[in-house]
């Protein structure tokens, strides 16, 4: 079988079957468009995939090299008619990716476009993500 594994407890992504005379439990991967939790005996249908945020940060990087945010979480706290945060919401990678902020006084900013950030939780910076031209966020900044 391949893709099989010994195992007693599968991780995310794989099922456990048993198999054979001897009863062994082996774990194999879910098929395309399924997916599974650890320890799971089956998998389930995959819904409507949510946008791919690691794949838009590393454009974002790529596009805006030289795009850095410096405030601090207390700076960007207090109430600047010139600075948005929100949820990612569909966007939201757990314990990574989880807010965002767009400022509009920002190296990277234009005068018609807020330049937006996304904070990675697990390094504490804010990494470049776009335009708000481009990601959409600010509503109240969009023409």
């Amino acid at each position: 079988m391949a893709g099989a594994v010994l195992c007693t407890n599968c991780e995310a992504g794989k099922y456990s079957v048993v198999i054979g005379a001897n009863n062994e439990e082996v774990c194999l991967y879910c098929p395309p468009g399924t997916h599974s939790v650890a320890g799971a005996s089956a998998c389930s249908e995959d819904t409507t995939p949510t946008p791919d945020m690691q794949g838009s940060l590393m454009e974002g990087a790529q596009k805006y090299p030289n795009c850095q945010c410096t405030l601090s979480w207390q700076e960007i706290r207090r109430s600047n008619p010139r600075t948005r945060t929100g949820g990612l919401g569909e966007f939201l990678v757990e314990g990574k990716y989880e807010v965002w902020v767009c400022l509009q006084d920002n190296t990277c900013s234009k005068f018609e476009d807020w330049f937006c950030y996304v904070f990675n939780e697990q390094s504490f910076i804010f990494e470049a993500w776009g335009f708000n031209s481009e990601v959409k966020v600010v509503k109240s900044a969009l023409k």
